[in-house]
């Protein structure tokens, strides 16, 4: 999901655009509440009819430096009763599981590839085309 008018200051409004389903219009409005760099990125997430605007939920990620490297915490809380229930775990959590375990590791991988780096000709748009594979290091 592309965000659009994406600037890092708090209060600075902006959306993810995704496909269209059911009640859901594939549209995510979020709010930068938090940004302490490079520690804590926090935004609320509004993301349809069943989220009311008084009440949205936040998604927050901390970088935490470990020996070795970092550590990435992720969460998205806020969600309550059987209908948050039913959003937060059983259908952004697959989506969340799947960019966390998948996209956020490939794209970790290609900032760290020396080929990556040397060909400045490659960009996010070409990387993260479907079928798109990182170069095996020499």
């Amino acid at each position: 999901m592309p965000p659009t008018d994406f600037k890092l200051e708090v209060g600075h409004r902006f959306q993810f655009h995704t496909e269209p389903r059911g009640n859901f219009k594939g549209v995510v409005d979020c709010q930068f509440l938090t940004i302490d760099a490079p520690r804590v990125l926090m935004y609320s997430w509004r993301g349809g009819p069943e989220c009311p605007a008084d009440h949205p939920t936040v998604v927050s990620w901390t970088l935490t430096p470990i020996e070795g490297g970092t550590k990435v915490q992720f969460a998205h809380t806020g969600f309550t009763g059987l209908p948050g229930f039913i959003i937060g775990k059983l259908i952004l959590g697959p989506g969340w599981a799947k960019m966390l375990r998948g996209s956020l590791r490939d794209a970790i991988a290609r900032w760290n590839d020396p080929a990556y780096a040397a060909n400045p000709t490659w960009g996010p748009a070409q990387c993260d085309e479907p079928g798109w594979r990182r170069p095996a290091r020499s």
